[in-house]
């Protein structure tokens, strides 16, 4: 939400101190595991945001982040270049932090189909976990769903999809199948400029 509306408010300053008084209230919350909590910020937050965009409807150029998990993240080790994007005028599209981890889901079934490795638990305990946490990521998604601008969090299986014609899914060294099935997702949803950061002599990336 703070990357979609920065861009259209005139108010940088505005957006910037609604994003910490969210983050700030949630930090409690977390800490707490206060998950009705959270998700009632969050619905306040969505309608916070939206009420900064009553008077731009505006597109703007995209540009997607993707790569190595670190410098997707810390702005020191990316020179700060989300902040530069959006002094262009720039919606960053950025990637999220849940995928990452739910890889894992579509990673142990490969090495299962592969015979690649041998894995512990049995697949209807991860297809249980899986469903688990994918229930949840829905209940965030129909809140976010509300704002103005939504970009869902996508299930990682229709992102492995993405690129099964690409690359072999058990490509699983560095961030493996899922950079280019993030890529192949920012280009079916229009936005047709990305940003790869990779580490200087990362070998596995």
């Amino acid at each position: 939400m703070y990357y979609s509306t920065i861009v259209r408010c005139k108010d940088k300053k505005q957006v910037e101190d609604l994003q910490d008084l969210y983050i700030n209230k949630a930090k409690k919350e977390i800490l707490n595991k206060n998950a009705k909590a959270i998700q009632g910020l969050l619905k306040e937050a969505v309608k916070d945001f939206n009420d900064l965009l009553v008077n731009d409807d505006k597109e703007r150029r995209k540009v997607g982040i993707v790569g190595e998990i670190f410098l997707k993240y810390h702005s020191f080790a990316n020179h700060d270049v989300v902040t530069w994007l959006i002094s262009q005028n720039i919606e960053v599209i950025p990637p999220t932090l849940i995928t990452f981890f739910m890889q894992s889901f579509v990673n142990s079934k490969t090495k299962r189909d592969f015979n690649i490795d041998k894995i512990k638990i049995p697949q209807f305990i991860m297809d249980f976990v899986y469903k688990l946490l994918s229930k949840k990521i829905t209940q965030y998604n129909d809140i976010l769903s509300e704002f103005k601008y939504f970009n869902p969090i996508e299930d990682v299986f229709h992102l492995s999809k993405n690129v099964k014609n690409i690359l072999p899914l058990f490509t699983q060294f560095g961030e493996g199948w899922l950079l280019p099935a993030e890529i192949v997702e920012c280009v079916k949803n229009k936005v047709n400029t990305v940003i790869s950061l990779q580490p200087f002599g990362c070998i596995a990336n």
